[in-house]
């Protein structure tokens, strides 16, 4: 029998990046306008982005900011302009099939454009920092 004692496992952790306080607010952002309220009765989560979007015309139009927000934050953080432009594109489809009535409702709920966009967030900066 072997009587020798195995290493401790150890836990390789990356450092904390500069944007790791940045991500995390737009995660809660990103929460509030996609999916933080349960529609009652369901485990189905809606967001601001969703209920204003009930308004016809004013409420797809009031969550373009919101949108352009993440973007102009992502830019600001040094991501990529491939995927800003993914970014943008999902705004595009959002406010367009959004903007129809009832139909772009339901999609808004489904899609989640400001929740994919965080995420590409932070696909890019894991690239970013594996190329480092």
């Amino acid at each position: 029998m072997d009587t020798q004692p195995r290493p401790a496992r150890v836990e390789i952790v990356p450092p904390p990046s500069p944007h790791d306080a940045t991500v995390e607010h737009l995660e809660k952002f990103a929460d509030l306008m996609d999916r933080r309220f349960t529609i009652p009765g369901s485990t189905i989560g809606v967001g601001l982005d969703s209920i204003l979007g009930f308004l016809p015309v004013v409420g797809d139009a009031a969550t373009a900011g919101p949108g352009l927000y993440l973007i102009a934050r992502a830019h600001r953080m040094g991501i990529r302009k491939r995927t800003l432009l993914l970014m943008g594109k999902n705004l595009l489809i959002d406010l367009g099939v959004g903007s129809i009535p009832l139909l772009g409702d339901l999609f808004d709920i489904a899609f989640r454009s400001n929740v994919k966009n965080v995420e590409l967030i932070k696909r890019d900066l894991r690239k970013q920092a594996a190329l480092s």
